[in-house]
């Protein structure tokens, strides 16, 4: 069997990381033929590239309009080079280009295709026309794979009429142990984006901190708001208390000694460093944001604690009460680690595989 998998690059996204797993599973196997399609650089993300052939959609960065062209001209000739029995794409845009060129090709009839929500539909993309083009893509897809049940709600109420596979994220193998609050470091790790809402865990955390002087807040990531937030954070009179540190490599070994984990996103499709905190037992309080994947995986005070999206008063109240709570600290480590088993690595990599033969 031919495959070919597309997403934009190979950063340290969870589109990206899922794409891997699922390149990695499909490669494993001799009978299969595997390519790849990215828009950016040549990557080597935790792929065994000697059994992955790799196609550079865009080589260079011309205008917007001529970039778009550009790399439909390159799906198409890969497309008909490779002429793959399965197409998987990643993302709505992906979705749109893969629909595009695969029309083009004429090899439409010959072409199985998976598409990808990683995201909530409603607020990504962000412009009206973007949209219908996602939403027209995963109706004229054969499989639309989604992170959640709300998501799949969603995409069915805008009309997306298509064969429906939830498959969520997997949880990262050989995730250590949290070893108790060894620290007083309250973390995070996200992209820094509006999405997330950061502004909201600054401000929440600046009541704690008014509290309990000796925590302070650490938030791992980079992004396009490194500086507005490290400006927000010196206006708060906080730069002693609250750190940004970048991107870590060694987070997981971070977790395990950190006293928390927060999220405060405003939505997520479902947060990779979330599922991998809760699989090394570290607490964790989280928004129980759209489309709903806290919720999936959290218990609201079994395995995590769950708050209201915006709620300023609820985060700290949460973070609060983990402070004070020692013991509930504990048993929901307890309780949280057990997603490790239900969200493996070989499980979901196993499902995506699995779809080429339902």
């Amino acid at each position: 069997m031919k495959a070919l998998v597309l997403t934009d690059s190979f950063g340290a996204g969870g589109a990206e990381r899922v794409a891997s797993l699922l390149i990695n599973g499909l490669s494993a196997d001799n009978a299969n033929e595997v390519h790849v399609c990215v828009f950016l650089d040549i990557p080597n993300y935790k792929i065994d590239v000697s059994h992955v052939y790799f196609h550079l959609l865009s080589a260079k960065q011309y205008p917007y309009a001529l970039n778009v062209l550009n790399r439909i001209k390159n799906l198409v000739k890969t497309i008909k080079t490779i002429r793959p029995d399965v197409i998987y794409s990643f993302g709505p845009i992906m979705a749109s280009y893969v629909i595009l060129a695969v029309n083009i090709s004429g090899l439409r009839n010959s072409i199985r295709i998976v598409a990808s929500e990683r995201n909530d539909p409603r607020r990504e993309p962000v412009s009206n026309l973007k949209k219908r083009l996602r939403d027209y893509s995963y109706s004229h897809s054969d499989t639309l794979v989604c992170q959640t049940p709300m998501a799949i709600d969603l995409l069915r109420a805008r009309g997306v009429n298509t064969n429906y596979v939830l498959i969520p994220n997997p949880i990262s193998p050989d995730l250590p142990q949290w070893q108790g609050a060894k620290s007083k470091d309250i973390i995070t790790a996200c992209r820094l984006t509006e999405q997330k809402n950061l502004t909201l865990l600054i401000d929440a955390f600046g009541r704690l901190h008014s509290e309990f002087p000796d925590y302070r807040l650490v938030i791992y990531g980079e992004g396009e708001l490194r500086s507005m937030l490290e400006n927000y954070v010196v206006s708060k009179g906080l730069a002693s208390a609250i750190k940004l540190p970048g991107f870590a490599t060694d987070i997981h070994q971070i977790m395990t000694h950190a006293y928390m984990y927060v999220s405060s996103s405003d939505y997520e499709g479902i947060s990779n460093s979330m599922l991998e905190a809760l699989g090394i037992g570290l607490p964790c309080v989280c928004t129980d944001c759209p489309v709903g994947g806290a919720s999936m995986y959290i218990n609201d005070g079994v395995s995590g604690l769950l708050t209201k999206v915006g709620d300023e008063s609820g985060l700290y109240q949460a973070m609060r009460r983990l402070i004070m709570d020692g013991n509930l600290s504990s048993s929901i480590s307890l309780q949280s680690r057990k997603i490790k088993d239900a969200l493996s690595v070989q499980k979901i990599t196993k499902m995506w595989v699995d779809l080429l033969e339902s």
